[in-house]
């Protein structure tokens, strides 16, 4: 998926990071931090230990991986119990933490009824409000929103086309 690939791009691009030194008091100094082209960032100054990009990059991860299980049909094979789930989260590398495992599991997700990416896509529109004070660019906001769009519409696309296939 494309616009999954370009959300991260974007996330990891131009969100903006607290340069100050960790534990300093006060207001966030919120600057872009990116290396010269072809260099590493220094340990610990890498831009991706920022909580608010991991989760968005872990979401897009946990998406894609929900969409691999609709595609296999893993989900119709569902987990009998709270810890077979947890172990194939683990198996199926969902990458969620344990309070969105339980949630997951609280709503269904291995229930072939639930739209588990869906889930996975709102959590991304929440990943993407929670920074919207650290992107400079405002339509910037709005082209990771379409490419949250998109990945829902693939899936929407690949579900039509496996329960109403073509008759020609």
């Amino acid at each position: 998926m494309q616009a999954s690939g370009e959300l991260c791009r974007q996330a990891s691009s131009y969100i903006k990071t607290d340069v100050r030194e960790s534990g300093a008091e006060g207001e966030p100094d919120w600057q872009y931090k990116h290396p010269a082209a072809g260099a590493y960032p220094a340990p610990g100054k890498e831009d991706y230990r920022d909580e608010n990009k991991q989760r968005i990059l872990r979401h897009v991860v946990t998406f894609i991986a929900l969409v691999r299980q609709d595609i296999r049909n893993k989900r119709l094979d569902s987990p009998k119990t709270e810890e077979e789930m947890r172990e194939r989260a683990l198996l199926e590398r969902l990458h969620v933490t344990q309070e969105e495992m339980d949630y997951l599991i609280k709503e269904g997700a291995y229930d072939e009824d639930i739209n588990a990416p869906l889930i996975a896509a709102r959590w991304l529109s929440h990943d993407i409000a929670a920074v919207a004070h650290r992107v400079v660019v405002p339509t910037l906001i709005a082209a990771m929103e379409i490419n949250v769009g998109a990945m829902v519409n693939a899936v929407s696309h690949r579900h039509q086309q496996l329960c109403y296939p073509c008759s020609a």
